[in-house]
């Protein structure tokens, strides 16, 4: 199904413009939880308030020019409802969020032009940020020390019409640079990517240098120092993958999840990066399911609950499964278990955790290729005290 969005994200860049502190759960909504339209390749933030943003993506991903989603909504965790708070001027799908120190969240790419949006939490309104140096999509976007966001590669489209069809050439990205959010301008930095990627990772380490993961069937991964501007090769994966996750571990420890393979099939496999040795290690205990494009949320207890996604060509003729399936990774025991499964299948969704411990999950692209205005909160049972 990524490969279907991609083919109409392309169109649309060149027209379009768990459980409480004290232990109980948290009150079933008397009503399911519901966004007002439909939503793939969306974003979803939390404010420093709690309250958590959810904005852009398409309603569904069917025909040249698919409807897209401008609602920007808040979900409120003591109502357990959402609320449309304003309308995006231009489409947005598959770009980033970042929340600034001040609460501001910064929405970048995934759009026609260059052009940046702030929301500002109080009085939940967006304002026109400033431009980026190239519009991208499928990129990365990390918060520096600094206050500047790091942009790394992504997907720029060009498609032509002639001979009355549609001819699409994908263009993956090398280039890097740093949006300023406090001068609302950004500026490529010296040194670019060593190979183009798309569907990569970026996480900041203790050192202020950013690792990239992946993008591209990448095995091969770079580090990144923005101060310096330079841009070196980093330790190799023991897997090629793109559309993956990464997430950081309580103890400084990246996790890698899922993801597709070179032979375009969703991976099982996980890798722990461990920055002291700077090697990646594949991990022995593999995932319940093949996966990629899910979600991975480190919980207050240190587990990281997986969610949804899909699983490339293990359908009926090859078509991609989208999941329901939910686990978690135990870094103790380095094992993930099987969890009960999301209420419908969702890939391309989205995943905050709540200040109470719960995980909101919301939207995604469903078996036809429909944007899912669901939502739904996964409560994930206390760890069992493991006995000697």
């Amino acid at each position: 199904m990524r490969r279907h969005l991609l083919v109409v994200l392309s169109v649309v860049l060149l027209f379009s413009g768990c459980e409480r502190p004290d232990g109980s759960p948290p009150a079933a909504p008397a009503h399911p939880l519901t966004m007002h339209l439909g939503r793939i390749g969306h974003i979803q933030a939390t404010l420093p308030d709690g309250r958590v943003l959810v904005a852009g993506g398409f309603q569904n991903t069917r025909g040249l020019l698919p409807p897209g989603n401008s609602d920007v909504e808040i979900f409120d965790p003591k109502s357990l409802t959402f609320r449309v708070v304003a309308q995006m001027t231009t489409v947005r799908v598959l770009f980033t969020d970042t929340v600034l120190a001040d609460g501001c969240v910064a929405l970048i790419g995934g759009s026609p032009g260059a052009a940046v949006d702030l929301f500002y939490p109080r009085p939940d309104a967006l304002e026109p940020g400033g431009e980026i140096c190239e519009p991208r999509a499928m990129h990365s976007a990390t918060l520096l020390a600094d206050g500047r966001i790091l942009l790394v590669g992504g997907m720029r489209e060009a498609v032509t019409f002639h001979d009355g069809g549609v001819h699409e050439e994908r263009r993956y990205m090398k280039s890097v640079e740093a949006y300023n959010p406090r001068t609302q301008t950004s500026r490529l930095l010296a040194a670019s990517l060593n190979v183009p990627r798309q569907g990569h990772t970026a996480t900041l380490l203790d050192d202020g240098r950013v690792l990239i993961i992946g993008g591209t069937w990448e095995k091969r991964t770079e580090i990144i120092d923005a101060a310096k501007e330079t841009v070196a090769w980093g330790p190799p994966l023991g897997f090629p993958r793109t559309d993956h996750r990464t997430t950081r571990l309580a103890d400084g420890r990246l996790l890698v999840t899922g993801g597709t393979g070179l032979d375009a099939k969703s991976l099982d496999v996980a890798e722990i990066f461990d920055p002291r040795t700077h090697r990646f290690r594949t991990l022995a205990g593999r995932m319940n399911r093949q996966r990629e494009d899910h979600t991975a949320d480190l919980l207050d207890d240190g587990r990281v609950l997986i969610t949804g996604g899909e699983d490339n060509h293990a359908g009926p003729g090859g078509k991609d499964i989208v999941l329901d399936h939910v686990e978690v990774f135990d870094p103790k025991s380095e094992r993930f278990s099987k969890l009960p499964p999301l209420s419908v299948p969702r890939d391309d969704h989205r995943s905050t955790v709540l200040a109470d411990g719960s995980v909101l999950i919301t939207g995604g692209q469903d078996e036809n290729d429909e944007g899912l205005s669901s939502a739904e909160l996964v409560v994930v049972p206390s760890a069992k005290p493991v006995l000697h």
